[in-house]
């Protein structure tokens, strides 16, 4: 059987430090050369560009200006010729089955989207294993953990919240159905994109063998950021999908809330016990999900610096997710066209 033409699309920034391992990884890849194509669509400052075209075979793509991933993705996805579309970050790299595994589902023609996991990077320093930590589980990240870490299930139909784009393929005939990414989206475009594409029929798959490593923003202010970018994504998501709304969502903005509420709890004595109760217990998972890696790690300094991390983790996503509620969408049109 001939295998699909896959078109791989890299949004790029700024990469310098990692580019050269991202297109590494794929020219090394267990699947015929004629078989796909790099895009790198590139609007960066410094020498990502330059790296970039010392790779054969890569198309590099130059915009100049302030472009967000998403605006780039879809002008990767214009100019790709696969009937499979993969995506992978700069600051990512590839397994050498990567793109095999991830093909392989596409054989049911009813999938739509593909995806896997993104880890931790072998190399990866403390600051960079504690974020990975955070993302991945499921006290701080609840289902969306899943994306960051590897399933105990190697594969399932999944839906949207298992996937994430820096290790994702989509079917071309899919895009040209709902179109591509919005680009008024910060961050959960992808989460968006595949709602739409699930709501035409098309089922989701998550595979564990299709394995991206990825560069994780360290502790403490660059992770943070970054947590608020995904609230405020999805906060713009739930807006859109009022149905998609999960009480797990709301949680880290009803706890924000609850904090910023709680010197007027103390005047209230009916409710201190039960604000009392919800600190311990917030306190407790802390310190278990600490714990846990620090078992794993054997190095007690985990213990200390992950329950310190995960309550500016979740006050982040709270406020992002209704910063995202009630901001005013302007910028882009809402979905782009590919043909």
């Amino acid at each position: 059987m001939t295998l699909p033409f896959v078109s791989i699309v890299i949004a790029s920034f700024n990469s310098e430090r990692w580019i050269a391992d991202c297109l590494r990884s794929l020219e090394n890849q267990d699947y015929p050369k004629d078989r796909y194509e790099i895009i790198v669509v590139d609007s960066s400052t410094d020498r990502t560009g330059e790296i970039a075209r010392r790779f054969n075979g890569v198309k590099l793509v130059r915009v100049e200006g302030y472009h967000i991933a998403p605006e780039k993705r879809n002008i990767g996805i214009r100019l790709a010729r696969g009937e499979l579309i993969a995506f992978i970050d700069s600051d990512a790299f590839a397994d050498r089955k990567w793109l095999r595994n991830l093909v392989r589902p596409f054989a049911d023609p009813e999938v739509g989207v593909v995806g896997g996991p993104n880890l931790t990077p072998r190399d990866a320093d403390f600051r960079e294993k504690v974020s990975g930590y955070l993302l991945g589980s499921s006290i701080s990240s609840s289902a969306m953990s899943v994306r960051y870490r590897a399933s105990e299930k190697p594969f399932f139909e999944a839906d949207e919240r298992h996937l994430i784009s820096c290790n994702m393929a989509i079917r071309r005939v899919s895009l040209e159905k709902v179109g591509a990414f919005r680009e008024d989206m910060p961050a959960c475009e992808e989460n968006e994109l595949c709602n739409r594409i699930g709501r035409i029929g098309y089922k989701m798959i998550y595979t564990v063998d299709a394995i991206v490593w990825h560069r994780r923003r360290p502790i403490f202010w660059p992770i943070i950021k970054r947590v608020y970018e995904y609230g405020r994504g999805r906060g713009i998501f739930s807006r859109t999908y009022p149905r998609s709304i999960k009480l797990v969502y709301l949680l880290p903005s009803v706890f924000t809330i609850g904090l910023l509420a709680s010197p007027i709890v103390l005047f209230v004595r009916e409710l201190l016990w039960p604000l009392v109760a919800v600190m311990l217990l917030y306190a407790a998972l802390a310190l278990y999900l600490g714990l846990g890696v620090a078992l794993a790690e054997r190095d007690p300094s985990y213990l200390l610096v992950i329950p310190i991390v995960l309550l500016p983790y979740h006050i982040s996503y709270g406020l992002g997710f209704l910063r995202g509620l009630t901001i005013r969408l302007e910028r882009h049109p809402p979905v782009v066209p590919i043909s």
